[in-house]
C-alpha cells in the first residue's frame, strides 16, 4: 500500500477563482502536513542518534600505510516533528525512500558524519550513499548508508622486532549551532556510557584478514558517544532540565591493529636457530661422548633461552610465533639426541649401522624443521 500510494496521481481540483487546492491523496497529504513547518537544517530538541558501523571489507596496504574499508552504516533516531496518527491518513504507518533518491533531495534532517583516522589529523566529511530511509508514524527514523574510503595508518617503530600498524576510524557528528532569538548554542561535552544508553554493541575478536604480509592482531569495536548540550553561553554545569534536553550522538570507533613481521625478524632469529641446529648435528655425529653431551646440553639451554624470548615478545593473540615453534621442535629433538648420546655404551656402540641411522634421522628432522619455518 505504501509503495502504491507513493505513485498515486495527485488529484487536483480547480476552485472557482482558478487556484489549485492541495493534493488530496493520503500520502501526499501526510507529507504536506509533516513538512509544512519542518526545518531539515537542524534536528528536534532532545534528539538521540544511534550509529552502528558494520565493516564488510578491509584491505591494508603495507607500502602506502593505508587501509581501504567499506561497510554499512545504520543510523536511528526519533524525530518528534515526524509523528502522525495513522488512522487520520487511511492507516499509513510509514513512508520510505530508496537508493535512487539522493540524500540531499530528502527534506528530512539527517546527521552529518565525519570520519577521523587514528592519527587524529586525517578527517573528512563522510560521503554517504543512501540505501534506504524509513520514517515511522511514531517518529522513528531508520537509515542505512553505504560507506567506503581509504584511511591512514600509524606505523609503530617501538614494537621492534615487529612492525605494527594501527589502522582505525572514528565516526563523529558535526554539532549544529542554534543561532536564533534564544541564543542557544551547542557545546561538545564528555559523557559516560551506561548499559541502558547503548542501543547496539558490535564486538569482534577475530576476522579472516591476512593480506600483504599482515596478520590480524586485534579487532575491536568500541562504542562512544558525545553529548551536545545547549546552554545560554554559561560555563556552569547545566541543570537537570537542560541535561534532559541534551543532544546525543553515539558513534562506533573501529580499531584494527595489524601486525607484520619485519624483514629483520627473520634474520634476527633464523641465524641463531641455524647455528644451534648445526650444534645438534655436531653433537650427534661426534665420536667423543663427553663433547657430544656438552654440545647438546648447551644447545638445550640456548633453546630454552630463545623460547623464553619468543614468549616475552609474543604479541597479543599469539601464544608462540612461528619461529618459536621451530625452537620448540628443535628443543625436543635435542632432548632426544641428548638421551641417545647419554645412553650406555653398549646401546650406543651396538652397531655402526644403527648409530648412523639414528644420527641421520635426528639431523634430517632438524633440517626439516628449519626448512618448514624458514
Amino acid at each position: 500500500m505504501i509503495l502504491l500510494s507513493l505513485h498515486v496521481a495527485f488529484i487536483i481540483s480547480i476552485t472557482a477563482n482558478g487556484q489549485q487546492e492541495a493534493p488530496t491523496s493520503d500520502m501526499a497529504r501526510l507529507k504536506s502536513d509533516l513538512f509544512k513547518d519542518y526545518d531539515h537544517a537542524k534536528p528536534a530538541k532532545g534528539t538521540i542518534v544511534y550509529l552502528v558501523f558494520v565493516p564488510t571489507f578491509m584491505q591494508p596496504s603495507e607500502t602506502e600505510e593505508v587501509m581501504f574499508v567499506t561497510g554499512q552504516m545504520f543510523i536511528y533516531w526519533h524525530d518528534t516533528r515526524l509523528v502522525w496518527a495513522p488512522e487520520a491518513y487511511n492507516g499509513i504507518t510509514k513512508f520510505q525512500y530508496y537508493g535512487a533518491d539522493r540524500l540531499n533531495n530528502i527534506n528530512i534532517w539527517v546527521p552529518k558524519i565525519i570520519a577521523t583516522t587514528v592519527d587524529g589529523f586525517d578527517y573528512r566529511l563522510v560521503r554517504l550513499h543512501l540505501a534506504w530511509l524509513v520514517v515511522h508514524s511514531y517518529g522513528l527514523v531508520e537509515v542505512q548508508l553505504n560507506w567506503g574510503d581509504e584511511i591512514s595508518c600509524v606505523h609503530d617503530h617501538a614494537s621492534f622486532p615487529y612492525d605494527q600498524n594501527n589502522c582505525s576510524v572514528s565516526f563523529h557528528s558535526i554539532a549544529p549551532t542554534m543561532s536564533g532569538t534564544d541564543g542557544w548554542q551547542f557545546e561538545l561535552q564528555a559523557g559516560t556510557i551506561t548499559e541502558s544508553s547503548i542501543l547496539y554493541q558490535h564486538t569482534a575478536t577475530a576476522l579472516p584478514l591476512v593480506a600483504n604480509g599482515f596478520s590480524l592482531l586485534e579487532c575491536t569495536f568500541d562504542t562512544w558517544y558525545h553529548n551536545f548540550a545547549y546552554r545560554n553561553g554559561s560555563t556552569e554545569r547545566p541543570d537537570e532540565e537542560s541535561r534532559r534536553k541534551f543532544w546525543i550522538m553515539e558513534f562506533v570507533r573501529l580499531r584494527i591493529a595489524l601486525i607484520r613481521r619485519s624483514p629483520w625478524f627473520s634474520g634476527l632469529f633464523k641465524v641463531p636457530l641455524v647455528g644451534l641446529n648445526l650444534l645438534t648435528t655436531a653433537g650427534v655425529c661426534s665420536s667423543r661422548r663427553t663433547l657430544a653431551a656438552f654440545l647438546l646440553a648447551a644447545n638445550i639451554l640456548l633453546h630454552a633461552i630463545l623460547i623464553s624470548g619468543f614468549l616475552a615478545i609474543a604479541p597479543l593473540g599469539e601464544s608462540l610465533p612461528a619461529y618459536g615453534w621451530l625452537a620448540a621442535s628443535s628443543l625436543v629433538i635435542n632432548c632426544f639426541a641428548l638421551i641417545y648420546r647419554l645412553s650406555p655404551e653398549s646401546i650406543y656402540d651396538k652397531g655402526r649401522v644403527s648409530t648412523a641411522v639414528i644420527s641421520g634421522v635426528i639431523c634430517a628432522l632438524t633440517i626439516l624443521a628449519t626448512l618448514l619455518y624458514a
